[in-house]
């Protein structure tokens, strides 16, 4: 175990990893609070060090022993969370993940098409590991999967779940599975039928919904309500979808 004050160098590249180009360059992400860094000591992902205040480095050293552990007086400018309880580490991205590799696993792909906001991505993430999902593919113009608020929201799934990220439609059309897309006009009404778990589910963006190029090659899928609102939350309509696909993938074969 080593536990030296953090020197600039480390100082610099935490509020580097704030913005997403800094997570790009240096391919490392940050974890916040001592929920995440429980999920985080027994998951497969790869700790570069771990930071935090004085009076926390004993929990860290409990939890990662034989880690790097850098401690600052003031580390509050380094979190970028709230309540992150004076504990953080740098996490390296996971391998790449090719999107023929995950195509190949066989069951449900689910594309989130636009979707920005942190805490439905992230609650997503956490849904779709529940479910078993293999991966999550990220459209262009999707939050960065690694971005602090989604990381934390996840409550630890990014460590284990593949994400692909940077996918277009034309990426998603080529594959030449079943598109199907959550849609509160479609004809096709969630829970009726079994849906196929082969195939690409879509989950459009808050604003703007599933992309015009996958929409008119989608099937368009409702889920049933009595209410007035307008539209489900996207993390509860993608839990919604995953929960019926499960259950679907669980019921004995019909009898002759």
């Amino acid at each position: 175990m080593e536990i030296l004050n953090l020197s600039l160098s480390r100082a610099k590249l935490i509020r580097s990893l704030h913005r997403g180009k800094g997570r790009a360059r240096e391919r490392a992400y940050l974890a916040e609070g001592k929920r995440l860094l429980e999920e985080l000591s027994q998951s497969p992902a790869r700790v570069r060090f771990l930071f935090g205040t004085e009076e926390e480095s004993g929990w860290l050293a409990r939890h990662f022993p034989g880690a790097s552990i850098s401690v600052a007086e003031e580390p509050g400018a380094l979190f970028a969370t709230e309540q992150a309880q004076g504990v953080g580490a740098i996490v390296d991205m996971p391998d790449a993940v090719m999107l023929d590799d995950l195509a190949g696993r066989g069951g449900p792909i689910l594309f989130l098409d636009g979707l920005a906001d942190p805490g439905n991505v992230g609650t997503i993430l956490r849904t779709a590991e529940w479910f078993g999902l293999g991966g999550v593919l990220f459209g262009r113009g999707s939050i960065d999967p690694f971005n602090p608020k989604v990381v934390r929201s996840s409550m630890g799934a990014i460590f284990r779940l593949p994400v692909v990220e940077e996918i277009t439609p034309h990426d998603i059309i080529t594959l030449g599975l079943p598109l199907f897309a959550l849609d509160a006009h479609g004809a096709r009404v969630l829970g009726r039928e079994l849906l196929p778990r082969r195939g690409v589910y879509i989950i459009g963006g808050e604003a703007h919904g599933v992309s015009p190029d996958l929409l008119e090659r989608a099937e368009p899928i409702a889920i049933m309500g009595s209410g007035r609102g307008e539209s489900l939350n996207a993390a509860i309509a993608t839990a919604i979808l995953l929960y019926e696909l499960h259950r679907g993938s669980h019921l004995p074969p019909p009898t002759a």
